[in-house]
């Protein structure tokens, strides 16, 4: 079967991506055509693998490397914000890469993407209560209410986008930006008011404040390219292999996520005898336990749906349209 790459007017309209006129593979590849495919310069699959499956290696040799100097409790939240950021990364490659064995089995790679995220957006909550909660608010002291409700969004992004697929398509960009945007903002939430009612034992992170701030501007950044398909939209085609949204929605959530793995344990060991003097302090049921939970309902959940889809109870708008 050719590997050639294929204009949109020769696939299955809802295969399209909006204003991408080339590069689109055929449906039906095998397992090892797919990986052929990633060394060619002629779709527009090659640069959504790369730009998370490098960071992905990367920061598993990271972990690799550090693995003795994080072995002590206080670092469980940040082995689940790791380990989330290792599962979204993999299955984001995963996905982009196996995405064209066929119709149905498309579906199930992309279930496994959005669950991914979610759970890298769960670690990051975990992560955020442990190490930057403002210690002179009660508020953000109660620790099963924070982590709970913070599960419960996470939890809640992966049916709303794996139904993306099938209702709403008009809108499914925007309204995957906006699920995920929930758990991220209340992962986000403490240091912000870190910054806004110091307590003390945040002149650390003044100190690494332009390190913060290109993390919220790179943030910012990802989701506005992610709905609004710029550049892509003011020029239709030219961006088809290289420089589309997608790709630069990776390159952002690589360069969030990289600062902040390198930001965090810096933090966490300056501001750690503070949170030692409070009560709440990680355990393997709040961290490990809490992100399994997290990661068995998610899969769960998206397997169900892809049951349906598997047997044709749930399809796509306009599926009718097959390739030509």
């Amino acid at each position: 079967m050719s590997l050639r790459g294929l204009s949109a007017n020769s696939v299955s309209h809802w295969l399209r991506e909006p204003y991408i006129l080339s590069g689109y593979r055929r449906i039906g590849l095998s397992p090892v055509s797919c990986v052929k495919t990633m060394f060619r310069s002629d779709n527009n699959e090659v640069v959504n693998f790369w730009t998370h499956f490098v960071p992905f290696m990367v920061w598993a040799y990271w972990l690799w490397d550090s693995y003795r100097d994080i072995t002590d409790t206080r670092y469980l939240p940040l082995v689940c914000y790791w380990v989330g950021s290792l599962l979204y990364t993999f299955l984001s490659s995963f996905a982009h890469l196996f995405n064209a064995i066929s119709y149905k089995f498309r579906h199930f790679c992309f279930f496994m993407d959005y669950s991914g995220i979610a759970l890298y957006e769960m670690g990051g909550i975990i992560a955020s209560f442990y190490y930057y909660r403002p210690l002179n608010r009660p508020t953000f002291q109660f620790e099963y209410t924070y982590l709970g409700l913070g599960a419960l969004l996470t939890m809640s992004v992966v049916p709303i986008t794996c139904l993306s697929r099938f209702y709403w398509r008009r809108y499914r960009f925007i309204i995957r930006s906006l699920a995920y945007m929930q758990p991220f903002l209340w992962s986000n939430t403490l240091i912000y008011v870190l910054y806004l009612f110091p307590d003390g034992s945040e002149t650390f992170i003044y100190k690494q404040l332009y390190s913060h701030f290109a993390i919220v501007v790179f943030s910012i950044l990802l989701v506005f390219v992610f709905a609004s398909k710029l550049p892509e939209r003011l020029s239709p085609g030219s961006f088809d292999i290289i420089g589309g949204s997608h790709q630069w929605a990776h390159v952002f959530s690589t360069a969030v996520t990289t600062l902040h793995l390198r930001l965090m344990k810096t933090d966490i060991d300056n501001r750690w005898p503070e949170l030692m003097i409070q009560s709440v302090k990680p355990t393997f049921l709040t961290t490990a336990w809490l992100l399994g939970f997290c990661t068995f309902w998610m899969v769960g959940i998206s397997s169900c749906i892809f049951v349906y889809v598997y047997k044709g109870i749930l399809v796509e708008e306009d599926n009718n349209n097959k390739e030509e």
